[in-house]
């Protein structure tokens, strides 16, 4: 319902400022939602989302704490290889590690790069960066919804992978 509500703003924002990363951010986040409620719809919805997180990510790729490289690399990470999708895991895994670089101490870097990792296989990195998320502090841009939401799933992503997920944090 917010995803929907937001794409209402979203577009006009782009077609007018088609310059400003915000704009291509949140309405490639907001297809990202759609496509998270609507399954199906995700083949129609799937290239929109990647043209607006490319936008993005050429007009600023530290925004929203390297927020364009999140979305891109997420998904390209998650969704098929096969047309239309066209998801590359490496490429997917190497924005996401842009991210964690670019913003170091933002969670949800980690925790997407974590599962990237997880479906590639590659369970210690995805180990070491579920524990970034369970293991961060809540604050003005991880706030406890947030870190609740996200630290229920790391911890529920470790438990699948048969990792500890209560890790000694420092």
């Amino acid at each position: 319902k917010y995803a929907e509500r937001g794409l209402k703003f979203s577009g006009p924002g782009r077609q007018a400022y088609p310059d400003k990363a915000a704009y291509h951010y949140f309405h490639a986040a907001l297809l990202g939602l759609r496509v998270d409620a609507y399954r199906a719809a995700a083949m129609n919805v799937v290239p929109k989302l990647r043209a607006a997180a490319e936008r993005a990510l050429k007009l600023d790729k530290g925004y929203d704490h390297a927020g364009p490289l999140r979305i891109y690399g997420s998904l390209l990470a998650t969704v098929p290889e096969t047309s239309p999708f066209n998801g590359d895991i490496e490429k997917g895994t190497a924005l996401l590690k842009q991210a964690v670089t670019l913003a170091p101490d933002f969670p949800l870097n980690h925790f997407f790069l974590a599962e990237a990792y997880a479906r590639d296989e590659e369970e210690d990195d995805a180990v070491k960066h579920f524990h970034r998320v369970v293991c961060a502090k809540v604050g003005p841009h991880w706030d406890r919804f947030m870190a609740q939401r996200y630290v229920t799933k790391a911890r529920e992503a470790l438990r699948k992978l048969k990792k500890p997920d209560q890790p000694t944090c420092p």
